[in-house]
C-alpha cells in the first residue's frame, strides 16, 4: 500500500501538460494503491503474471477450429470467434500449413464483421447505440487477438479511426465495470500500436479505464479481480515503465506480451479490400530476436502505414475461368492466360491476384502454388498475395494461372449453410503499391 507512483519518471513521448506531476492525475494520494505497478511489485517479489490467454484450452490440436468459428459468428460471440484464428495461428507456428486456408477465411470473416458505421464488431447501427450496456468482449477481443497477439497487419483504417472516434466520443460511460474497463483499456493500447490517430486522447482515456478498478470490493471476487489485474498489467506498464525496461525499443515490444506477433515467423496480411487476409512467411530480419531486427521498420504500425498508403491499379480486369468439370460435377480443372508488359513484370513484386470463387480450389501460377482456398467468397472481391515462388516465375509474356476444383466450398458467413450453387472462379491482375 501507499503512494507508488514515481515522479523520477515522464514519459518523453507524452506533451508537458500531459505529463504526471504533483497536481495532476498522476499524484496520487497516500492512502490510493496505484493498480499501476502491480507488474512493478511483482518483479520485486521474483514472480510474473502468467500469459495473458491460454489459447490451447480454447480448441484441441488438429480439430478443424473453424467449422465453430463459423457457429461463433452466428452468435455474435466475439470472445470465441477472436480465439480461433489465434489457435490456428500458433499450430501454423509450429509447422501446420494445412492451417492457411481456414486462417486467411477466418480472420477475413472477421474484418468483414466490422461495421463501417461504428466501428465496432457487431451489426447494432450507431444510433442510440448501448455503449455503457454493450457487452464487454463483443469486438474489443478481435482487435485484441487477431492484431494484438497475431500482429495482423492492414486493418480497415477507416474501421480503426471510426471506432476511435466513438470510444472516445463515449469515454466516461467505459469504466462502469472492471470487465468493461479491462476491455475498452486493452482495445485503446492495440490501437496505439497500430496508429498514431488521436494517440493522446487515447492515452488519457487508457487511464481513465483504470479508475474502473478502484473500489476494493473488484479486488475480492476471483472472476473481476481477475479482470483488475489483467488489464492493469497491459495499460499500467504502458503508461509508466521505468522499472520495467531500460526503455530500449525492443524491449518495450516484446514485454507486454509479444505485441503485434513480433516473434512468429508468418505475417497476416488483409488484402486492400478489407475482405481477405493473406497468410505469408516473414523476412527472417522481420522476426524479433534477428540481428537486423529494426523496430521502427517492422512494428505493426509501420506496416499499416506502409499499407495504407498503397492504391490499387488494375492491369488486368477480372475474367471467368472456364471450368471442365469431372464426371462428378463437383471437382475439375481450368486456365486462365493473361500477358505482362516488360514494365509491368519488372513490378511483380507488387502484383495480386484480383479473385471471387464459389468452391474449394488450388490456384497455381506458371506452376507454382498461389493459394489454397477452402471457404467461398463469391460476392465480394479478394486480393491474393503472390508468394515469392509464384513471383518468381512471372515472365514478360504470356503467363498461365492453372486452378483446380476440389470439391464445395464452405460459406464464411455467420449462420451460412454449405455452398450448393454451381462453383466459379474469376481472376483478374492488379498491383498493390
Amino acid at each position: 500500500t501507499g503512494r507508488l507512483y514515481n515522479p523520477l519518471y515522464q514519459d518523453p513521448q507524452r506533451p508537458e501538460s500531459k505529463r504526471h506531476t504533483p497536481g495532476n492525475r498522476g499524484d496520487y494520494s497516500a492512502e490510493t494503491v496505484n493498480v499501476k505497478y502491480i507488474p512493478n511489485i511483482l518483479a520485486a517479489l521474483g514472480a510474473e503474471l502468467p500469459l495473458p490467454c491460454h489459447i490451447e484450452a480454447h480448441a484441441a490440436l488438429g480439430e478443424d477450429t473453424f467449422d465453430r468459428l463459423w457457429a461463433a459468428m452466428a452468435e455474435w460471440s466475439s470472445s470465441h470467434a477472436g480465439m480461433f484464428p489465434v489457435t490456428a495461428a500458433l499450430e501454423l507456428e509450429k509447422g501446420e500449413v494445412d492451417r492457411i486456408p481456414q486462417i486467411e477465411a477466418g480472420m477475413g470473416a472477421l474484418i468483414r464483421a466490422y461495421s463501417r458505421e461504428t466501428g465496432m464488431w457487431r451489426p447494432e447501427p450507431l444510433r442510440d447505440f448501448p455503449w455503457r450496456d454493450y457487452p464487454p468482449s463483443s469486438g474489443f477481443k478481435i482487435v485484441g487477438r487477431i492484431c494484438g497477439y497475431l500482429g495482423m497487419e492492414n486493418f480497415p483504417a477507416d474501421v480503426l479511426r471510426t471506432a476511435v472516434d466513438n470510444l472516445l466520443a463515449h469515454r466516461g460511460e467505459l469504466h462502469a465495470h472492471p470487465a468493461m474497463a479491462r476491455n475498452y483499456g486493452e482495445t485503446f493500447l492495440h490501437f496505439i500500436l497500430m496508429s498514431d490517430y488521436r494517440r493522446e486522447e487515447q492515452l488519457d482515456a487508457m487511464e481513465e479505464c483504470l479508475e474502473g478498478f478502484r473500489d476494493p470490493r473488484w479486488w475480492e471476487q476471483t472472476g473481476d479481480g481477475s479482470y483488475c489485474m489483467f488489464s492493469s498489467s497491459q495499460v499500467g506498464p504502458y503508461l509508466h515503465y521505468r522499472e520495467l525496461s531500460d526503455h530500449s525499443p525492443q524491449k518495450q515490444a516484446s514485454q507486454a506480451f509479444d505485441l503485434h506477433g513480433c516473434r512468429l515467423r508468418w505475417r497476416f496480411v488483409a488484402d486492400p479490400f478489407g475482405h481477405w487476409v493473406n497468410v505469408m512467411p516473414k523476412e527472417p530480419e522481420a522476426v524479433f530476436g534477428h540481428p537486423r531486427y529494426d523496430i521502427t521498420r517492422h512494428n505493426l504500425k509501420a506496416r499499416n502505414q506502409a499499407h495504407w498508403a498503397k492504391k490499387v491499379t488494375e492491369l488486368a480486369p477480372p475474367r471467368n475461368v472456364a471450368l471442365r468439370l469431372n464426371a462428378d460435377g463437383a471437382t475439375g480443372e481450368g486456365s486462365l492466360r493473361f500477358h505482362l508488359a516488360r514494365e509491368q513484370q519488372a513490378a511483380a513484386a507488387d502484383l495480386l491476384l484480383k479473385a471471387s470463387w464459389r468452391g474449394a480450389y488450388d490456384v497455381r501460377l506458371n506452376g507454382e502454388r498461389v493459394k489454397q482456398v477452402r471457404y467461398d467468397l463469391p460476392d465480394l472481391p479478394a486480393g491474393w498475395t503472390l508468394p515469392a515462388a509464384a513471383t518468381g516465375t512471372l515472365r514478360a509474356g504470356d503467363n498461365i494461372v492453372t486452378v483446380h476444383l476440389l470439391g464445395p466450398g464452405r460459406e464464411p458467413k455467420p449462420g451460412a449453410a454449405l455452398s450448393t450453387d454451381k462453383p466459379f472462379i474469376r481472376l483478374g491482375l492488379m498491383t498493390w503499391a
